[in-house]
């Protein structure tokens, strides 16, 4: 279980992730690991764009601000494949934490 996720339950909220990205590596939650359908494989593309984020050196992972434009791309991205999958629009929540006031 990621950090976030026991914080939540700590919290008495249950942790809604599916999904993660941490270090090169993607982790799907046990209730995704047989699924097939359009929204768990676009969770998948959202953390495969992760991934690939990494790679390019583009972001730098210690910034509030280029964390929410991964997130910002990921969704985008998550969204233009579940459209071009499934054929109809997905709506798809963008969990994206406001940056800190400095």
């Amino acid at each position: 279980m990621q950090p976030w996720c026991l914080s939540v339950l700590i919290s008495g909220r249950p942790c809604s992730i599916l999904a993660w990205y941490n270090n090169g590596a993607i982790f799907l939650d046990d209730r995704l690991q047989q699924q097939t359908d359009v929204m768990t494989r676009s969770m998948l593309v959202h953390e495969m764009v992760h991934y690939l984020q990494d790679l390019s050196g583009r972001y730098d992972n210690s910034s509030c601000d280029d964390h929410a434009r991964r997130e910002r791309e990921a969704y985008a991205i998550q969204r233009e494949y579940g459209i071009k999958a499934s054929g109809s629009v997905l709506y798809i929540h963008m969990i994206i934490p406001p940056c800190p006031q400095s």
